[in-house]
């Protein structure tokens, strides 16, 4: 028996490291960068339903949202003060946890802090969740109405913004309306925490806690290790993001309508790409930019310098493709027609003009019902056809 393995588990209680934190105090150190994410979360996973029941139950509910795990990261744990944070925010804070902080990793609680912090900074996403006063609940609605208040004004950051509001709209209910702000303001919000974890341990706590939670896809995990590997990366920031951005920029965020989505046809885009490194000029079926295709293996092991550059020549084909949907004045009704011809981009090197070649293949091309068979077969005859 390992006796000092058994003494440490024996004695040492995890459960009493915890500590507490509003809202508001939370909200502020999230947009400061002392408290991150370890995992990222990308447009979250919840639906608007379970976001509304989610501010129902805080505000209205008669039971607390459930702690937040916390991975605390510090120079020199377990002693007495804290120097570098101030008085207001380090109240609270067991004496025990760290002398010098240098960053708060939120291991579990990530979609419920991205819904404070999105309410509390008025996101437009939330422009459409309003409490309304004459059912004293939160609800998302088409319009708002004259006895209802968006969320993200109700609980603001900037208090005017809230009071301008208010001001002459709701003199007879001010006093309560204002309670409500103070209250998800002041909230508290219970912080398990854990003290300078490897990342490895990072994500094992992380798997534990979310065996019934929003689990990470095997795209998530990819991110996560290719965000760890090289911290310069951030594919979410560099890659993911922009790729959605440019997307809804020109009209075409419909195609992607689950945050899943949002991740796997990114990360599928990249297919010609690995196919252009590894193929050795040949064609393989299997690096069709479906998501069924996508090389999770293969781009965990490109170099971060090969990514980098994967990832800008990705964003330079979704630009061509979409300046030709734009030219065309076609607005397409499947994500697959974008990345295949960010595809033909890619691996044929088109000039406009293969427009009408292009816009052609679109009209008469049909993925409904088609097996991830014929789609390779539709996307190798796509990369058959003559280049203009």
């Amino acid at each position: 028996m390992k006796r000092e393995m058994m003494e440490k588990a024996a004695y040492e209680n995890p459960s009493s490291n915890i500590f507490s934190k509003t809202t508001e105090e939370v909200c502020k150190m999230l947009l400061s960068g002392k408290m991150s994410y370890s995992f990222p979360v990308f447009d979250g996973g919840w639906s608007k339903e379970h976001i509304v029941a989610f501010l129902n139950n805080m505000i209205f509910g008669s039971t607390p949202i459930s702690p937040v795990a916390i991975n605390i990261e510090s120079q020199q744990p377990f002693y007495d003060d804290i120097p570098d944070i101030a008085p207001d925010i380090s109240e609270g804070i067991p004496a025990i946890a760290v002398a010098v902080v240098s960053k708060y990793i939120v291991i579990d609680g990530r979609q419920r802090l991205s819904v404070l912090l999105k309410v509390y900074t008025n996101d437009p996403d939330y422009a459409r969740i309003v409490l309304d006063l004459p059912t004293c609940r939160f609800k998302e609605v088409l319009v708002v109405e004259e006895m209802q208040i968006p969320i993200g004004v109700l609980c603001n950051q900037d208090f005017s913004v809230f009071f301008n509001y208010v001001s002459g709209k709701f003199d007879q209910h001010v006093k309560l309306i204002n309670a409500i702000r103070n209250k998800f303001l002041g909230y508290s919000i219970n912080m398990m925490y854990a003290n300078n974890l490897f990342r490895d341990q990072q994500l094992s706590w992380f798997t534990v806690l979310n065996n019934a939670g929003s689990t990470m896809t095997e795209a998530d995990m990819l991110l996560f290790k290719l965000d760890n590997k090289d911290k310069e990366l951030r594919p979410y920031d560099t890659y993911i993001r922009p790729y959605n951005d440019m997307l809804s920029n020109y009209g075409l965020d419909y195609l992607l309508s689950s945050s899943r989505a949002k991740t796997s046809y990114p990360l599928t885009a990249l297919n010609p790409l690995i196919e252009r490194m590894f193929s050795g000029g040949g064609r393989k079926n299997n690096y069709t930019p479906i998501p069924s295709d996508v090389k999770i293996g293969i781009l965990d092991s490109i170099l971060p310098g090969d990514l980098r550059q994967m990832f800008a020549d990705s964003l330079e084909a979704l630009e061509w493709t979409l300046e030709f949907f734009k030219a065309k004045g076609i607005m397409p009704s499947r994500m697959e027609y974008v990345t295949y011809i960010s595809g033909f981009y890619i691996l044929r090197h088109p000039t406009a003009g293969s427009y009408d070649m292009l816009e052609q293949w679109y009209r008469n091309t049909l993925f409904t019902d088609a097996s991830n068979t014929e789609k390779r077969q539709i996307y190798s005859r796509l990369l058959s056809m003559e280049v203009l």
